[in-house]
């Protein structure tokens, strides 16, 4: 047997290695932390100024002004509240989890070299044009809300 024969057939008998850290735990990660802060109160949660340097420096609302407590807000299943802090933030809610499982079942299939995994889920999440489609979709969408809100078409957050 060749050495290059015999080195295949070594690589081939050992698990996969673990992937790396990666938007999917980053996405699980944020999720995490809107499921264990507590419920905002008005403009904060749990008491914490606000972070955002554009507000604080313009006092207007930034694109993304609301999101953290409409996300927490989602997490605790107050979908109402959710929609009054950022309408969007429903929609990156839902996101953030179908993200987040792509993220477990590319990783369990990875430790486990689980033959079913492998004939059901054969190739690795790579973004096609209905990703990149939602993405702009996003995107234009966050800049409408956000000229809405400084038009007072839509309400500021709380």
């Amino acid at each position: 047997m060749s050495a290059a024969a015999h080195i295949d057939r070594e690589s081939r008998a050992q698990p996969s290695a673990a992937p790396p850290l990666s938007s999917h735990w980053l996405a699980a990660l944020v999720l995490a932390a809107a499921f264990v802060a507590p419920l905002p109160h008005g403009d904060k949660i749990g008491g914490l100024p606000s972070l955002c340097v554009f507000h604080n420096l313009t006092g207007l609302p930034c694109p993304g002004c609301g999101f953290t407590r409409s996300l927490v807000c989602c997490a605790h299943g107050q979908l109402g509240n959710a929609i009054i802090y950022h309408p969007l933030g429903p929609i990156l809610f839902a996101a953030l989890a179908w993200w987040s499982i792509i993220g477990v079942v590319s990783f369990v299939k990875s430790v486990t070299n689980s033959q079913y995994l492998r004939t059901t889920i054969d190739k690795p999440v790579k973004p096609s044009r209905l990703v990149r489609f939602a993405s702009y979709a996003g995107l234009i969408l966050l800049l409408a809300v956000w000229v809405a809100r400084l038009a007072h078409v839509l309400p500021s957050p709380p």
